[in-house]
């Protein structure tokens, strides 16, 4: 598959491909996105045409939309349909609270691109893939002083510039089923991108596609594989997802677990399978149940079995897609113009969210914004709430959020390669978001609510069958949870009072904050894993920004007034860097939280009293009701209206 390259040409390869990456990558995105506005632009003609309503009212949260005629109205309302191949996606509901314990022979365009730059303007697609075309002959050619011209499988297609194959090989873990006496030694190991070539500009691509890494880490689940297989038969280009999978399963003569990988027919009697039609994508990583200790663990596996995708995506293993997930997973990243965007957030409930096309049949979308501090004592953390879900008020764009997700993430490969998961925070689970999210915002990384959701989530409050599955707490009395509390709020400074010598700082600068000094940097020793120059950002600035007091353990409310109605966003986007690389935040160090809350609630109780007095005037039952609702949210309203009015609505009920 490759020659010996000797030095001289290993640096040659490197120089061009620095000089043509740019150019490759803007124009290959820029043909993407004039794919996507010409699909956008065609679907709002016909909406004009065909269906010249006001666009539908905001539903209610916790509302479902059902009912074909009405989803299939609210996509062309919404713009949804991307052409033949993209997904008319829909919005969500909320969860009631985080979930409990084309072608398959692929060659490879070009092995490096660049960081993610603003989408160029919409042109005509075939233009700008014209355009395009001259530059990734040019990086063509020079991949292929290394790479075959046309790889086999998936794998052999995913290569790195300077000729080191990046691939997985699954031969090397068939036989194996990791348990505790194993030891680190024996788990994968950590990907790192060739030398001299920069993390941000790292990625593979398969068939001109960026490939997506997607990671399911599972605990004795029985809908493993119906997830992998939904991912993999749902997505718009198949070729270019590779699934990670950590199964965490009871192993041996007896056991009732079902695995990741194993279809539900054999292969030889059903090859079109997902499972079976891809198996050369799928990686598997098997672990003794009686060795897990939660979902860090298993996670921090899983970050070991990246490769080098151009994209990476985590979620839990009792998933379903839409169609073409990918395109709009995608479509909606780019839209952010941000190349460390973490597109995340809590996944709304399957029941009743997708059609019998595969399509969404949501409307809304949760954003994450709901947090509280929880626990006694020192080791007192945030923990997120159910978090809210309305309809999305930016339509064109995600939304920052403060808060970071597990069950959902989507992002660039690098993000997985500096922020990974923690390898010692033993039977941790409410924390393990905490660490993730202050961590990523710490190294440069933004957190973004989807503005669609592609995937739904299926909870046991909901699903009997879900109700008395395996968790891996039935390991507990094996591990000291303390201990892993213990360091989580200490390595995000957290619990600013707690002894260094009360928790373990085994490779804390692996699985701690950004270094922010040069003497920070040079102790940490991450090299390429550390943060790109000048984007590292204090932890200290964050709780300032959010309303913490890490000391207190106290948090400014109503933050979700702030972030759902997109104040965050619009106080803090265009503070996006030039480059594309992060919001600065250094030139928001005075921001001032509660001052823009205060200002938001005034807003809303002078409205919500303005309709209270209205209504009082119309003296109508319905009437009342709304402006009162509306007054309890607003929460300052004048008590003496307020009072006027339910005794008003309370005369009418009687008559």
């Amino acid at each position: 598959m490759f020659r010996a390259a000797s030095k001289a040409d290993q640096e040659q390869v490197q120089a061009q491909l620095r000089a043509t990456e740019d150019a490759v990558a803007r124009k290959l995105r820029a043909a993407e996105a004039a794919v996507f506005a010409a699909a956008r632009s065609r679907q709002t003609s016909a909406v004009a045409r065909e269906d010249p309503e006001p666009p539908p009212e905001p539903v209610p949260p916790g509302e479902k939309l059902e009912g074909d005629d009405q989803t299939a109205n609210h996509h062309k309302q919404m713009g949804h349909d991307f052409g033949s191949a993209a997904a008319a996606a829909s919005h969500a509901t909320p969860p009631p609270s985080r979930g409990p314990p084309g072608a398959e022979a692929s060659s490879t365009s070009h092995a490096v691109a660049p960081a993610a730059q603003a989408a160029a303007p919409a042109a005509p697609a075939a233009s700008a893939a014209r355009a395009a075309a001259p530059a990734a002959r040019a990086a063509e050619t020079i991949a292929s002083k290394f790479l075959s011209p046309a790889a086999a499988t998936f794998e052999e297609g995913i290569r790195s510039a300077g000729g080191s194959p990046t691939g997985w090989d699954q031969q090397e873990y068939n036989g194996l089923i990791w348990d505790s006496s194993m030891g680190e030694r024996a788990l994968p190991p950590f990907w790192e991108p060739p030398a001299g070539v920069d993390l941000d500009s790292s990625g593979s691509y398969v068939n001109n596609q960026p490939t997506i890494f997607l990671m399911v880490a599972s605990y004795r689940d029985f809908q493993c594989r119906d997830t992998v297989s939904s991912a993999l038969s749902r997505a718009a280009h198949a070729f270019r997802v590779a699934v990670a999978v950590v199964e965490q399963n009871a192993y041996g003569p007896g056991t009732e677990d079902q695995s990741c990988v194993e279809p539900h027919k054999p292969c030889a009697q059903d090859p079109e399978q997902p499972l079976c039609k891809y198996a050369h994508q799928i990686r598997l990583f098997k672990v003794d149940s009686k060795s897990a200790t939660g979902p860090v663990f298993a996670r921090h596996v899983g970050d070991r079995m990246y490769r080098g995708e151009y994209y990476a995506m985590q979620l839990d293993a009792h998933v379903t897609f839409i169609k073409d997930w990918d395109l709009l997973m995608i479509s909606q990243f780019h839209e952010t113009k941000n190349d460390y965007a973490l597109l995340s957030t809590y996944l709304t409930d399957v029941q009743g969210s997708i059609d019998a096309q595969g399509r969404s049949k949501r409307r809304t979308r949760p954003i994450m914004c709901n947090s509280h501090f929880e626990g006694g004592g020192q080791t007192s953390h945030l923990r997120h709430l159910a978090q809210p879900e309305e309809v999305a008020v930016m339509q064109d764009t995600p939304m920052l959020e403060p808060f970071w997700a597990a069950g959902m993430s989507f992002s660039r490969g690098h993000f997985v390669v500096r922020v990974p998961y923690d390898c010692c925070l033993p039977m941790l689970f409410q924390g393990e978001e905490i660490s993730i999210g202050i961590r990523a915002w710490t190294f440069g990384y933004d957190m973004y609510a989807p503005h669609t959701s592609v995937i739904f989530h299926e909870y046991a409050v909901n699903s009997a069958r879900r109700r008395g599955v395996h968790a891996f707490w039935e390991n507990r009395a094996a591990v000291d949870a303390a201990a892993g509390m213990r360091r989580m709020v200490g390595l995000i400074k957290m619990a600013p009072d707690l002894s260094p010598a009360s928790y373990d700082h085994k490779d804390e600068f692996r699985y701690g904050l950004a270094p922010l000094t040069p003497e920070q940097e040079r102790k940490a020793g991450l090299g390429s894993k550390g943060p790109a120059p000048g984007l590292a950002r204090p932890v200290e600035l964050f709780y300032k920004l959010f309303g913490m007091d890490t000391r207190k353990k106290t948090m400014v409310p109503e933050l979700c007034k702030f972030v759902k109605s997109g104040k965050m966003h619009e106080a803090f986007s265009n503070s996006l860097r030039p480059n594309g690389k992060g919001i600065d935040y250094s030139v928001h160090e005075d921001f001032d939280i509660k001052a823009a809350l205060d200002e938001i609630l005034t807003k809303l109780s002078r409205g919500a009293e303005d309709l209270l007095r209205a209504a009082i005037a119309k003296k109508k039952i319905p009437a009342l009701q709304n402006s009162l609702e509306m007054a309890n949210r607003a929460k300052r309203v004048n008590p003496k209206l307020l009072a006027e009015a339910n005794a008003l609505l309370s005369e009418l009920k009687r008559v």
